[in-house]
């Protein structure tokens, strides 16, 4: 998979983008890097508008909108969860729903697996937009192998409140992550 600057990938999929591209007179193949991760952007926030409502978007406060853009432009759409979260207002259920997005393809075992720097993406998100709407921090996490039975990997997340979350799941670890503990 070629990866572009900005982490752009198998843009050639991406039909729906080149047309949007095509109608606005631009070829991405001439597009510089930047230019290029801009309309991406333009155009990912386009179809959140198209999933949650132009006054909805527009009714987010902005650290929402800038965790929505990043979850759509490494996901390519709005989980359940998130987006229903969103449309209702409930910005910490929200952003509550990100803590379980971080599964990645492991091509060494060919499969999904749990990639941490994921973890720590969402992570930064969550402290973000937390800080920017007054909700509990995450302070630390955790990641190790599960003793729950049919269970192989389990994140703990602890939050500023002293609370924790837990998400057990049947993922491995990925190929290229390292458990963590705290």
């Amino acid at each position: 998979v070629r990866v572009r600057p900005y982490g752009i990938t198998e843009i050639e999929k991406k039909k729906d983008f080149i047309t949007y591209l095509e109608n606005l007179d631009l070829d991405y193949n001439e597009m510089n890097p930047k230019d290029l991760a801009a309309k991406l952007t333009e155009f990912n926030i386009i179809k959140i508008k198209e999933i949650i409502g132009e006054n909805k978007w527009f009714s987010l406060p902005l650290s929402m909108q800038m965790l929505a853009s990043d979850i759509y432009w490494n996901a390519g759409q709005l989980f359940n969860n998130f987006k229903k979260g969103l449309i209702k207002a409930d910005y910490e259920f929200a952003l509550n729903n990100i803590l379980g997005i971080f599964s990645s393809y492991d091509p060494k075992a060919k499969k999904k697996a749990v990639f941490v720097g994921l973890i720590n993406r969402r992570v930064d998100w969550y402290n973000f937009v937390a800080e920017d709407l007054d909700f509990k921090t995450i302070t630390d996490y955790s990641v190790e192998k599960s003793k729950e039975k049919g269970k192989k990997t389990v994140i703990i997340y602890e939050y500023s409140d002293g609370t924790s979350h837990i998400i057990n799941t049947k993922l491995d670890l990925h190929s290229r992550s390292k458990y963590r503990k705290k």
